[in-house]
């Protein structure tokens, strides 16, 4: 299994708000230019499956809340 398919499969799993807290904790590594060259590329690549997965939760709550108006 590749890494991505790792991380997809591990953040797929996550509830939103360990994902934020994920991201977050990626954004401040990725400012601190402490790393090397291939760890930035890894965390850049979880942060994007972070953002994407955000995303979609933030879609499908917003989805309910239309539906629960609309009853």
């Amino acid at each position: 299994m590749t890494k991505t398919k790792t991380f997809e499969n591990k953040i797929a799993k996550m509830p939103f708000e360990e994902a934020m807290t994920r991201l977050e904790e990626i954004v401040e590594i990725l400012s601190s230019e402490k790393i090397n060259l291939n760890q930035m590329i890894e965390l850049y690549e979880e942060g994007d499956l972070l953002k994407k997965h955000c995303s979609k939760r933030l879609e499908e709550a917003k989805m309910k809340i239309e539906v629960i108006e609309k009853n």
